[in-house]
């Protein structure tokens, strides 16, 4: 009876033993296709660019890459960079009809425009986008993913030559709105997803414009006392010297 308990003793333990090494073997491979994901989300360093790279460049953004068009237009940090930019823009209103109630769409050169229409009068081909900010939010993050879709392919549409470059939402000093930091985090993981799905490159902005813990920097906030996400210049220089480094 003795032999008998030990047999089974030791084929439980035998079991356990490799029960273990099977998780720890998933362990490693789940870990390995984390760092798979964290290396290759993000268009990574690269050579400094020289500035006229930006000559063919439109940004496209709510009021947080207004901030970055008024120090440019200070600094001339991105040269010859065209913006359509907007106060409360998002990738949900962008696909509104041109004088839909509420319309906040952008302006070139003095003319109101739909985005795709926008980029088409720039003439440039390079697109970056920040947009979500104003629609996580109210509309939810897979929402949000799919009108960024419909967004991408009517400008696709009106510029083929367009290539984009998708950056990601930035984050958010204190908790003085509705959107948080984790819910910017949410979003940026499903758009790193998308931009693998679409074959568009992510810029991981936000990556230098938080603290650890991942919260917007108070230095590089320019309004603490009001809504916390729009930057100081010495964030938007930040943003600037990211850009420059990643373009590949």
């Amino acid at each position: 009876m003795k032999s008998f308990t030990k047999f089974i003793a030791l084929i439980l333990a035998l079991a356990m033993v490799f029960a273990l090494a099977s998780c720890g073997k998933n362990d490693d491979e789940n870990e390995s296709a984390t760092e798979k994901i964290t290396t290759t989300k993000a268009v990574g360093a690269s050579a400094k660019v020289d500035k006229s790279y930006f000559d063919d460049v439109v940004f496209v953004g709510d009021s947080v890459t207004l901030k970055l068009y008024y120090y440019d237009i200070k600094t001339d940090v991105l040269g010859n960079a065209a913006f359509l930019t907007s106060g409360s823009l998002g990738v949900t209103n962008c696909l509104w009809d041109l004088y839909a109630e509420k319309e906040v769409h952008p302006s070139y050169q003095g003319t109101k425009m739909r985005v795709p229409d926008g980029v088409k009068a720039t003439g440039r081909s390079k697109v970056y986008i920040m947009l979500g900010m104003n629609d996580i939010y109210l509309y939810g993050i897979d929402s949000t993913i799919e009108s960024l879709k419909t967004l991408a392919k009517e400008i696709k549409e009106k510029n083929p030559e367009a290539e984009f470059f998708m950056q990601s939402v930035t984050p958010i000093y204190g908790n003085k709105i509705a959107v948080t930091n984790d819910l910017v985090n949410q979003y940026n993981e499903k758009l790193i997803l998308c931009c693998q799905q679409e074959k568009w490159k992510y810029i991981d902005v936000s990556s230098v414009l938080k603290d650890k813990n991942g919260e917007l920097p108070l230095e590089y906030c320019g309004d603490p006392d009001a809504m916390g996400i729009h930057f100081s210049d010495a964030g938007c220089q930040v943003w600037a010297d990211y850009l420059y480094i990643h373009t590949k």
